[in-house]
């Protein structure tokens, strides 16, 4: 069994974002389904249910640098 049936790279602390990738902050970061994580917290992947991921990845165009934010609900409109 695949261990993702659906994700999408989240490309923090790697190229092109950054030229050179600062050791040990982190990479190989993904956007994935809660079932990955067994519904318990991941080393630094975003999780959401299956139904969001699938909405999230066919609105998903790479094309336009879309960006993840993590941030309480009435923060969200500072980005």
């Amino acid at each position: 069994m695949p261990a993702y049936t659906h994700f999408a790279v989240i490309t923090y602390n790697m190229a092109p974002n950054v030229p050179t990738p600062v050791p040990y902050a982190g990479s190989g970061i993904f956007l994935h389904e809660f079932s990955r994580s067994g519904g318990n917290a991941t080393a630094g992947c975003v999780a959401v249910s299956h139904t969001h991921l699938v909405t999230v990845l066919r609105w998903l165009n790479p094309a336009l640098s879309p960006r993840i934010v993590l941030s309480p609900f009435p923060n969200l409109g500072r980005y």
